[in-house]
């Protein structure tokens, strides 16, 4: 039987940790809200996944090896199209001619 969330290691829901691994079913789900000044970038390392982001109208296939980098605030959603497993790392972005 599977598992309703998606298999998650090291981020969570911690906000001090950058990266994680995470792991989906086929169809599974993982999302993210994004908060402002922050940068999310999900690389695929095995699988196929489609992602998309909130206000934005383009689907975003990712293979492996594939990366989707977003800076903008707001929602990201993944869902698995095979079992698939991902690398998402969250950093705060410099501000321009200031400190980080």
């Amino acid at each position: 039987m599977s598992s309703p969330h998606p298999y998650t290691e090291a981020m969570g829901t911690r906000k001090d940790l950058p990266q994680a691994v995470v792991w989906l079913e086929s169809e599974q789900v993982w999302t993210h809200r994004l908060p402002r000044g922050s940068e999310l970038r999900v690389t695929c390392l095995y699988g196929l996944v489609w992602l998309t982001h909130e206000g934005d109208h383009r689907d975003h296939f990712l293979r492996v090896e594939d990366t989707d980098t977003s800076g903008a605030a707001g929602l990201v959603l993944v869902q698995a199209i095979t079992p698939s497993q991902l690398l998402v790392a969250r950093e705060r972005r410099a501000r321009p001619g200031g400190d980080q």
